[in-house]
């Protein structure tokens, strides 16, 4: 079905980026990279494009976390092992965005396919849950793997959220519910201001 086109073709991409990893082989890595951005493309330009036209049947809510998944695993693959980075420093080998042992392409790819998709089905009060869960994954996925742009990019996604809770979330409260939570808002950004000055420099060593 239409849908799933691109879960097979990213879970396609991943496989030849596993052979390519395998075999030490730049051209099945290329390969992979296109594959992938090619399901990225077909998601876009069909699941999220017609989305009321695949959501009755539901077949979004499979296809899209799916092929998500399968690009994830491609990114976590070239970031726990990578045999040019050994070979000639991980600076030079990340530099070759087109030689197939870049990981960024593949972790952005992933990240815009499931912040799209909690986008399009959740509304509300849940589209703060649900980002809000895609923060911790993204602060967790960092601290694993040891990705800085993941951690930052899980930070950022959970101020975000914070502050649309208090804001725009409880919006409908009046007096002193509102009020309370404004100062709970308050009391969460001093927190927040002391232990990042309390522990700047571990923090940075980190992020």
């Amino acid at each position: 079905r239409r849908p799933y086109v691109l879960t097979a073709w990213a879970i396609q991409a991943a496989l030849t980026l596993f052979i390519g990893v395998w075999k030490k082989d730049t051209h099945w890595l290329r390969a992979g990279l296109l594959l992938a951005c090619a399901s990225t493309l077909r998601a876009f330009a069909q699941n999220f494009y017609y989305w009321d036209a695949f959501v009755l049947g539901g077949e979004n809510l499979v296809a899209i976390p799916l092929g998500s998944a399968a690009l994830l695993s491609g990114y976590v693959r070239l970031r726990l092992a990578n045999p040019r980075a050994e070979e000639h420093g991980m600076a030079e080998a990340q530099t070759e965005l087109f030689s197939g042992w870049h990981r960024m392409p593949w972790f952005i790819m992933q990240a815009a396919l499931l912040a799209t998709f909690i986008l399009y089905e959740a509304t509300g009060t849940s589209l703060t849950v649900w980002a809000t869960l895609f923060g911790f994954g993204m602060v967790g996925l960092g601290f694993a793997v040891r990705e800085r742009l993941a951690r930052l990019l899980g930070l950022g996604i959970l101020s975000t959220c914070t502050l649309k809770l208090f804001i725009w979330d409880l919006r409908g409260l009046q007096g002193l519910p509102r009020v309370a939570s404004f100062i709970a808002l308050g009391v969460v950004l001093i927190t927040v201001s002391f232990v990042y000055t309390r522990f700047k420099d571990r923090l940075e060593s980190l992020l």
